[in-house]
């Protein structure tokens, strides 16, 4: 079996970072330009009213600040060198995209026509980033560091699938192409293959988000945490 060094580890890190991070400038960049300046004519997600598209830009720009801010919450020199930024940083992650971003997803998804699985997907998402986002931020005002870190890894993957769910749309809108001839499979209605890209993507990415930050965790924090205890193993009194 194959032991990687300390540096290969950090290595491999630094590489995923860089990726989240490049990840996270592209895609926002391409999602927000079209409500840059607001127009109802051009929003991807066809608005029911006024009070509808208000509430989804306010949600698409709040959770930008989180894509953008949150890879900076894993830089190791951020945290060793500028601690105080770190924080500042992390505070507008919270304060600024996660937490209002939360509140302005409730009404657009219960606006949001692209059909019931979607909504659940979208709703169940929403869930999942505030209580992470709850957790990692008292595990911060408690000082506990060690759950912070992992509970804003998460945090993290929950805000990341924004970006993974538009990485995974070209796929999925391929698979549901290759069934859009089927009669059995939607029957000619382009509106139901609609539906089911829309699910199918942000399904996809938030099971597959879940599934990479606790193997994340199991596989860089597990181990060190292994390690530890074979360092300082606990002792038993005697009978």
């Amino acid at each position: 079996m194959v032991t990687m060094t300390g540096r290969q580890r950090r290595g491999i890190s630094t590489g995923w970072l860089i990726t989240m991070t490049g990840l996270s400038l592209v895609v926002t960049a391409l999602a927000i330009r079209v409500y840059l300046p607001p127009d109802m004519a051009t929003s991807r997600v066809p608005p029911r009213s006024d009070l509808h598209y208000a509430l989804l830009v306010c949600h698409i720009f709040t959770g930008a600040v989180a894509a953008l801010l949150g890879p900076l919450q894993f830089w190791p020199r951020l945290r060793a060198r500028r601690l105080r930024l770190h924080r500042w940083t992390g505070r507008a992650y919270f304060f600024a995209g996660v937490f209002p971003s939360v509140l302005f997803a409730v009404p657009a998804v219960w606006f949001a026509p692209v059909g019931f699985s979607n909504q659940a997907a979208l709703g169940t998402l929403d869930v999942l980033w505030a209580v992470t986002g709850v957790a990692a931020y008292r595990a911060a005002r408690q000082r506990r560091y060690a759950d912070h870190r992992l509970w804003m890894i998460r945090n993290f993957s929950m805000t990341f699938v924004a970006i993974s769910s538009r990485v995974i749309q070209p796929f999925v809108e391929h698979a549901v192409a290759a069934q859009a001839g089927d009669p059995l499979a939607y029957g000619g209605d382009p509106l139901a293959a609609t539906h089911d890209i829309a699910s199918a993507s942000a399904w996809l990415a938030l099971v597959l988000s879940l599934i990479a930050a606790e193997v994340w965790i199991r596989h860089h924090y597990g181990r060190r945490a292994a390690r530890d205890r074979a360092v300082s193993p606990s002792r038993t009194r005697p009978a």
